[in-house]
Parts: C-alpha cells; sequence; structure tokens
C-alpha cells in the first residue's frame, strides 16, 4: 500500500505498538523508581 491509505494504517499499527509499549514500560518503571528511593531499614 502506498500513499495515504498506507500511512493510515502504519499509524494504526504504530499507535497500538506505542501505547502497549508505554503500558509495559510505564509500570516497570515505576516499580524500579518505587524500589530505588525506599528508606533505608534502620538499626533498633
Amino acid at each position: 500500500m502506498f500513499g495515504p491509505m498506507g500511512a493510515a494504517m502504519f499509524a494504526t499499527v504504530s499507535l497500538k505498538a506505542g501505547f502497549v509499549t508505554a503500558g509495559g514500560v510505564m509500570p516497570a518503571q515505576a516499580g524500579l523508581v518505587a524500589f530505588a528511593v525506599r528508606e533505608p531499614a534502620g538499626e533498633k
């Protein structure tokens, strides 16, 4: 496919893939940040 139809097909696939990727990367990054910035265990 060439022209506008090809661009529309590419955008459809690309947007879906981008949202799936972001949906997987962002929670993983949030978990990593939460693990990295926790307070150290205090001595009693």
